[in-house]
């Protein structure tokens, strides 16, 4: 049983070591090279920056949920070898009971938590690159376009890390939800059967119990009987002798 458990911590540990390997990998080398906005002096320029960002977080999306996905396909790999040591374990006996866990609903629920992994990336960075963004306001706000592109592409970089830190921290949640929810299953299900043991063993103490008694009881009869065999055997000896 135990294995189970500890499969499940191994798996986020692993996880969250991919995607630490590498920034640029996860990204697909989508760089901010080719979008760095102008200077928002007019209404036309803040039209120009806005759709330079919409490319930019476009681009972000598309190179990064396919490797959102190949993450979930690793975890999911996990998660099968988890659901096979189960079911292994499902078929064994506890007290003569089986634990017949609901494997098919720990799938269910664990597809409910892949959607929280893939598009996690695009969703930050979209709410990032925007121009109302209190450090990107400050940035597109420099005249200078050497400063601009520069402060930008750092700016872009951050954003980068920030997001594959926040991405790691979700995928090793995730994981450790799916351990949590094998690991309640299996505790609630050791728990009935353990109970229904318990008032197994109740049960059959309590009928023995009352079978001592009844042996007890038919004992006790016995000897009244014997003793009243004897006591009527003297008087009809007395009375025979007399």
């Amino acid at each position: 049983m135990g294995d189970v458990i500890e499969t499940g911590f191994a798996l986020a540990s692993a996880v969250g070591s991919i995607i630490a390997d590498g920034i640029s990998d996860l990204f697909g080398g989508s760089s901010s090279s080719n979008y760095t906005p102008s200077a928002s002096v007019t209404a036309s320029h803040a039209k120009s920056n806005a759709d330079t960002l919409a490319e930019l977080k476009a681009d972000v999306r598309k190179a990064t949920e396919e490797k959102e996905k190949q993450i979930l396909d690793y975890v999911n790999r996990g998660i099968d070898e988890l659901l096979k040591e189960l079911e292994r374990v499902n078929k064994k006996t506890f007290g003569g009971k089986s634990l017949n866990i609901n494997i098919k609903e720990i799938k269910n629920k664990n597809k409910d938590l892949e959607k929280e992994v893939v598009g996690f990336i695009g969703n930050y960075m979209d709410s990032r690159l925007v121009l109302s963004d209190h450090e990107l306001e400050k940035i597109v706000k420099i005249l200078d376009d050497e400063k601009r592109k520069k402060q930008f592409d750092a700016f872009y970089k951050k954003l980068q890390r920030k997001a594959v830190e926040e991405l790691k921290s979700k995928v090793e949640i995730t994981v450790h939800k799916q351990e949590e929810i094998v690991r309640k299953a299996i505790q609630s299900r050791l728990e009935e059967v353990d109970k229904n043991m318990q008032e197994t063993t109740k049960a059959y103490e309590e009928i023995r119990r009352m079978k001592e008694e009844q042996e007890k009881t038919g004992i006790e009869e016995k000897q009244i009987t014997y003793c009243y065999q004897y006591e009527l055997a003297g008087i009809l000896l007395e009375q025979l002798e007399s």
